[in-house]
């Protein structure tokens, strides 16, 4: 009932329960405005793109998700054609007063831009946004031996140096993550892809890897790490296990879990854009406070359904004989997530998720890399989730 009063059109409630008609002044107060500001920086223009919210699997626009945003901040009921009408007058506004066209830009990505947000929107670089679309696939790696098997960039000796600023200490750590498939009646459980031990993201191990160097197949995420040096960013590698019984598939249930502490009490937003064939083609948004835990605060990410796309797109490489068409689908595939502090939007840490197809008898593996920016290639493309 809620989300249908915020997708609907027409006057809304305040929280005292009388009706203001759009257009008035009260509807934007500076506590709802001050709300759709916070929005508009969490939220970047997507276009028509949808984004799945929670676990519930369905689909919003950016619209709609300020609006929500708004009432969990306020309690006040703001409709998405009323966030959208205000959008407009802003839009409309900021061109008076800039006296510039924004030729080919939106009222959402004139808004945004003007707040001080990322629009999604870059210059014509040869390479599409991060926020719609993916760019060339990267190099991926070729096994030398199919337990040893490392990224080309690392084995050519391209992943060099130490970045200069250390990373500070993580305020958000990953202690565990899983995709897999469990089984209806049997609660046997197959792992795609699993991350189980806490220390990995933390030792002193960790080969860095100057972030131009996968640039190419995660565009934007270079100036994200420009911006946010102190925030912690890996590259992952997975080497996915599908080897599962899919004659069974219809009997289990696609699932993801994760797991993270903190020595903060906070809302954390996790974003998860799928991107394929070059473009984004799914952005699920997760939102878990922090439960105390030993002294520390856990935030539990867990049992989410995966998303139709994700389970048809398993379902079709599982029905791939040969590992190598397996491969050369995969490397048109990658996922990122960035988390960050709801309050403030700050990124707390981001992860970039390249796969490869694990040989039967192998099982799931991956290796992890730390990622930073060097000085230079500054650019006007942003990753947005």
């Amino acid at each position: 009932m809620m989300m249908q009063q915020l997708q609907e059109g027409g006057p809304s409630m305040g929280v005292g329960g009388s009706y203001v008609e759009d257009g008035e002044d009260t509807v934007w107060a500076k506590d709802t405005e001050d709300a759709f500001c916070q929005a508009l920086q969490l939220y970047p223009p997507c276009g028509r793109r949808k984004i799945v919210l929670g676990d519930e699997g369905k689909m919003y626009g950016r619209n709609e998700l300020i609006a929500l945003h708004i009432f969990n901040k306020t309690g006040k009921v703001r409709t998405r054609k009323q966030v959208s009408s205000h959008i407009q007058v802003l839009a409309r506004k900021q061109q008076r007063e800039t006296n510039q066209p924004f030729d080919g830009q939106s009222s959402a990505q004139i808004v945004t831009l003007s707040m001080g947000g990322h629009t999604g929107r870059p210059e014509h670089t040869g390479h599409p946004s991060v926020s719609t679309a993916y760019g060339r696939a990267a190099v991926v790696a070729a096994a030398t031996a199919p337990h040893m098997s490392v990224p080309q960039f690392v084995q050519s000796g391209c992943a060099t140096r130490q970045p200069q600023v250390h990373p500070a200490p993580q305020r958000l750590l990953l202690t565990s993550f899983n995709a897999y498939i469990r089984y209806q009646h049997t609660d046997h459980r197959h792992n795609f892809v699993a991350i189980e031990s806490p220390g990995e993201f933390t030792s002193n191990r960790l080969e860095s890897i100057d972030i131009v160097q996968v640039c190419d197949k995660f565009p934007g995420l270079q100036e994200l790490c420009q911006e946010q040096p102190r925030a912690p960013m890996y590259l992952v590698k997975f080497w996915v296990d599908l080897n599962y019984d899919n004659s069974r598939s219809n009997q289990g249930l696609f699932m993801t879990t994760a797991s993270y502490t903190s020595n903060e009490n906070m809302r954390v937003i996790r974003s998860t854009s799928v991107l394929s064939l070059g473009k984004q083609v799914i952005e699920k948004i997760q939102v878990e406070s922090g439960v105390p835990q030993d002294g520390a605060f856990t935030y539990q990410f867990s049992d989410a359904p995966m998303c139709e796309y994700m389970v048809k797109f398993i379902e079709k490489l599982r029905s791939i004989e040969s590992p190598e068409l397996v491969n050369k689908v995969l490397e048109n595939f990658s996922v990122v997530q960035v988390l960050r502090n709801e309050e403030n939007g700050e990124v707390l840490c981001c992860k970039a998720f390249m796969f490869e197809t694990s040989l039967r008898g192998y099982g799931a593996r991956h290796n992890i890399y730390r990622l930073f920016a060097a000085s230079g290639g500054q650019g006007d493309r942003r990753f947005t989730a």
